[in-house]
């Protein structure tokens, strides 16, 4: 049913996967690294408020000094540099990202490892514009915003949609872009739904949107991995200590996140990374806040596991974006995970 719903073709998606490892970023990394005496880690993340807020609190509370690391985070807009920047060695590791493309990318022959969880739970809802749609099951015959087909943003719609018991083949997806061009999409009406981010639930009414009933991505599809974080092969065999203690930096973030002391600092993280100010920018800051005290999305073990990845290799096979699925062991290292909780 669902191989109906996307134009992506096998052959398409492992076009792109192989364009992935050669990709790369114009950066001159190893002098500095020697400077920093092996304590530089070469972090790469898609572009987004979250990561960004996390680089700045984890600045602010010393979580990378803590374990001797010298970093400044790279942002990208296209994600397939993520991963062609650890392949080609300029990047040491993306700790956090979407990564549905990474299977068939090591189907292709990609030498890459998933190594941590991140966010696993998601941070989005599904929003409408228009008043006569109140729930996921009135969405069948309308237009949803989405991502590229394929993509995390249309993946998890479609999953969403599974578990609500609406076929997806009734749906129209619209390859908007992001979730940020989707909300716009949303509150123009040029799209009847669309996911969002969970921080303009404070300002909805504002904004002239609503969320659905069933929306929660959260609670809708907890199955679903979010976030993790990838590297090559290479990198793990050349820099494991400066890995493991990467991972142990994040694995500190997210328990301070979880914790009832952190609420004033992510405020301030959040306003000087974002630029932000004013009462509607705190609120959404604090909706945040009380939304990592609740639900809990970290993977605070670091781990991915096996039943997670099996779930979206298993719709990734179902939309055509990988031919088969592949052993946990071929994709995944959780090793260094294991290690680094050690140091905390």
């Amino acid at each position: 049913m669902i191989d109906t719903l996307t134009a992506i073709s096998r052959r398409r998606v492992l076009a792109t996967a192989a364009g992935m490892m050669a990709a790369g970023l114009p950066l001159a990394r190893t002098a500095q690294a020697q400077q920093d005496n092996g304590n530089r880690v070469n972090i790469i993340c898609a572009a987004g408020n979250l990561t960004a807020t996390f680089d700045e609190l984890m600045n602010q509370q010393g979580f990378y000094n803590k374990f001797k690391l010298v970093t400044k985070p790279v942002y990208v807009s296209d994600g397939s540099k993520l991963l062609g920047s650890l392949l080609n060695g300029e990047m040491d590791i993306c700790p956090l990202a979407g990564f549905a493309n990474i299977f068939p990318a090591v189907q292709r022959g990609a030498k890459v490892k998933l190594v941590n969880g991140g966010v696993v739970l998601g941070q989005q809802t599904v929003v409408s514009g228009k008043p006569e749609i109140k729930s996921i099951k009135d969405l069948a015959g309308k237009t949803i915003g989405v991502g590229s087909l394929g993509a995390q943003l249309h993946q998890t719609m479609v999953a969403l949609l599974l578990k609500k018991g609406v076929d997806p083949s009734t749906v129209t997806f619209a390859n908007i872009g992001s979730s940020a061009d989707v909300l716009r999409a949303v509150a123009a009406k040029t799209v009847d739904a669309g996911p969002s981010q969970i921080d303009v639930i404070p300002n909805a009414e504002k904004l002239g949107i609503h969320q659905l009933e069933g929306g929660d991505m959260w609670s809708g599809i907890p199955e679903y991995p979010f976030q993790g974080g990838f590297t090559s092969e290479q990198t793990i065999g050349g820099k494991r200590d400066l890995l493991v203690r990467t991972l142990a930096a994040y694995a500190t973030l997210f328990r301070y996140l979880v914790g009832p002391d952190s609420q004033e600092a992510f405020r301030a993280a959040r306003r000087k990374a974002l630029s932000g100010s004013g009462e509607d920018f705190d609120q959404a800051s604090d909706f945040q806040w009380r939304f990592f005290q609740t639900v809990k999305p970290f993977a605070l073990d670091l781990v991915l596991s096996p039943e997670r990845l099996a779930y979206i290799q298993d719709l990734n096979v179902k939309l055509g974006v990988q031919s088969e699925a592949l052993p946990y062991e071929k994709v995944a290292d959780m090793s260094l995970a294991q290690e680094a909780l050690k140091l905390l």
